[in-house]
């Protein structure tokens, strides 16, 4: 997600992610405690459920 006013012209949910896409860009290992299994298919998700907007049109 961009660190800009812009950003706010896209529902939050245009920016997920996989935790892969995380790591990748910064390098960081993440759910180093969890076993390889598991986190392998846990990093590659990009979590899809329709959540409904609370923003208020007077933001």
């Amino acid at each position: 997600m961009p660190n800009t006013n812009e950003a706010r012209k896209q529902p939050w949910s245009q920016y997920r992610v996989s935790v892969d896409e995380i790591e990748n860009r910064t390098g960081l290992d993440l759910l180093t405690n969890v076993p390889l299994n598991i986190q392998t298919l846990l990093e590659a998700e990009v979590d899809q459920v329709t959540i409904q907007s609370i923003y208020l049109a007077s933001h």
